[in-house]
């Protein structure tokens, strides 16, 4: 519901969005290939607003049965919102809140974090995973040269930066 202004150049949107389980996968194309095998449906509210070269996109939202592959550390995950708990998406940030993450050993670990940006151009990364007996990483050598092999433990894992240089830090201990 609202209006789109094709000659405007102070405002060329100001519509409201209402989604219920709408089909995730087309966000694939603006954040692979940090993420990919994207799967679930997003229900929530956001608003548009600003022109074409700086959109505004602002609101809440959560993803039901929900699936995410990182291929830089070998992970496929299976998302789950915590009851109550929603995604916020603010003008140059889209904050997880808090996600619960199960692995392919059906364990689950906490996942906390953001992607910032400046009008959904120079994405940053900001994500810490907590779990116990959880699988963080299982990159094979052709998807990491730098470290490959399973890590399954308990600790933390921590993932930040520029999507084009993204720093992992790492405090696992085996089981």
């Amino acid at each position: 519901n609202g209006k789109i202004y094709l000659v405007a150049k102070d405002q060329n949107f100001n519509i409201d969005i209402a989604f219920n389980r709408f089909n995730i996968k087309p966000a694939e194309a603006f954040i692979a290939p940090i993420l990919t095998n994207i799967r679930g449906f997003l229900t929530g509210n956001m608003q548009l607003k600003g022109t074409f070269s700086q959109p505004i996109i602002t609101g809440n939202a959560h993803i039901d049965d929900g699936h995410v592959d990182v291929p830089f550390i070998g992970g496929s995950y299976n998302l789950k919102f915590l009851p109550g708990k929603k995604a916020r998406i603010s003008r140059s940030m889209i904050d997880f809140g808090s996600i619960q993450l199960e692995d392919d050993n059906f364990k689950t670990a906490t996942l906390k974090g953001n992607i910032k940006h400046k009008d959904f151009k120079g994405f940053e990364l900001y994500m810490e995973v907590f779990g116990k007996d959880f699988k963080f990483f299982n990159p094979s050598r052709e998807q990491s040269s730098a470290f490959y092999g399973t890590a399954i433990g308990t600790g933390t894992v921590l993932i930040k930066g520029p999507f084009e240089m993204l720093d992992v830090y790492a405090s696992i201990k085996s089981e």
